[in-house]
């Protein structure tokens, strides 16, 4: 390449250089979308654990008078204690590790190729 052609290249782009094409970054796109999808699971574990224990709660004691998401929350972690909000977590990242982050590369891909 001549030098005219590379100082033009760059007074078009602004002197910034192109990003590398979308299947060199492909890998990072997987580990930042899988570590999102671990990292959202992780906030939202715990009401989704309140919400299986509010569901199943009149089969385990019938007649009782149903509890609110605060008062269920509050008696876990006092019987259980606070670790127990995330009892289950590892299975829930076990999922977003494996099928959000396929998921998210197949869409990577999808789009490469288009």
């Amino acid at each position: 390449m001549s030098e005219k052609t590379t100082t033009q290249d760059a007074a078009t782009t602004g002197g910034a250089t192109k990003p590398p094409p979308a299947t060199q970054r492909g890998p990072i796109f997987l580990l930042l979308g899988g570590t999102s999808s671990m990292m959202a699971a992780t906030c939202t574990h715990p009401l989704d654990l309140l919400k299986v224990r509010l569901q199943t709660a009149h089969q385990a004691a019938p007649g009782t008078a149903p509890r609110g998401l605060v008062q269920t929350a509050v008696a876990l972690v006092h019987n259980e204690g606070f670790r127990a909000l995330y009892r289950g977590l590892t299975a829930s990242l076990g999922r977003q590790g494996t099928y959000s982050t396929t998921r998210f590369a197949e869409r990577v891909f999808a789009c490469v190729a288009a």
